[in-house]
């Protein structure tokens, strides 16, 4: 049984390194699982991680997935221009073609959010992706 308390919150780094760090354990599945059915789920500062082909297919995505068929939602806070987020997301260490894969998530997160440009009102560009309810 997963807890709906509460987690500290943390960035995209942070938050994805606590997950390879537990799954070197096994155990990330557990956080994995809190990620995907807490009420609310903020991700800050989503592009500032090392994305790795592990943390994208074992992590992000099944995340995505299960909040956009449960229809909870999700606030990203990026830096990235939204034309910058499947680059980003393409990153693949073992050179495949992994544009298939940035494309499904891409899916997801256009079903589970809207783009809001922060642009006028910080120095630095921000966009945060909101849940549409």
């Amino acid at each position: 049984d997963v807890s709906q308390e509460p987690t500290d919150p943390k960035t995209a780094t942070e938050m994805f390194d606590e997950a390879k760090k537990i799954g070197k354990d096994g155990y990330y599945f557990w956080k994995t699982d809190e990620l995907k059915t807490v009420d609310v789920l903020m991700i800050d500062d989503f592009g500032s991680e090392d994305m790795t082909p592990w943390v994208r297919d074992e992590i992000l995505s099944p995340i995505l997935n299960y909040r956009s068929l449960e229809k909870k939602p999700v606030f990203i806070s990026s830096n990235l221009l939204p034309s910058d987020i499947k680059p980003h997301l393409q990153i693949d260490s073992r050179n495949k073609d992994a544009s298939l894969k940035a494309d499904r998530i891409i899916s997801r997160l256009n079903s589970l959010c809207t783009v809001i440009d922060f642009n006028d009102y910080f120095k630095r560009f921000s966009i945060v992706f909101s849940r549409i309810i």
